[in-house]
């Protein structure tokens, strides 16, 4: 049952670009690997659509992190785990040190443009993710270097059994 339960999540979250999303950018999340999830093993994926007619600043390397407020990052976490009464809540992140600011360089995504990255979160809890299902999000903070509002990815769903 439970695997069932699994493959469904899996193809629901794989569905469509992001939520809240301008109409400009649009983000998908998805998990690299859907077949080597465990607890030390949670890589998600996101692919960034520029659909706007003109290209827009990126970074040349991607920064990620967990907290909203985090000025730095480009990709911003959203992880929530079901809990007893089956509310979705935000895990707790624990305390991570930034890494020291290194200055970025700016280069262009055309128009129809695309690119990727991916974060395996789970390497940022030193025991693993606890057993549990869980959804996760990505915020693109695409204001830091242009005129567009940020931008959320789809939520995508996943089982550590």
């Amino acid at each position: 049952m439970k695997k069932i339960l699994f493959a469904i999540i899996i193809f629901l979250s794989t569905l469509a670009y992001g939520q809240k999303s301008s109409s400009e950018i649009k983000l998908r999340s998805f998990l690299a690997d859907s077949l080597a999830i465990n607890s030390k093993n949670v890589e998600i994926a996101i692919s960034v659509l520029n659909n706007s007619k003109k290209s827009i600043k990126i970074s040349n390397s991607f920064s990620w992190g967990f907290r909203k407020l985090d000025n730095f990052s480009d990709f911003i976490v959203d992880l929530q785990k079901i809990d007893s009464s089956s509310t979705y809540q935000s895990y707790p992140i624990p305390d991570i040190s930034l890494p020291p600011y290194n200055e970025i360089k700016l280069v262009n995504l055309k128009s129809g443009g695309t690119l990727t990255d991916s974060l395996n979160i789970a390497h940022t809890f030193d025991a693993g993710l606890e057993k549990g299902l869980y959804k996760v999000r990505v915020l693109f903070k695409i204001s830091k270097h242009n005129r567009l509002p940020d931008t959320y990815s789809n939520w995508t769903y996943f089982l550590i059994q």
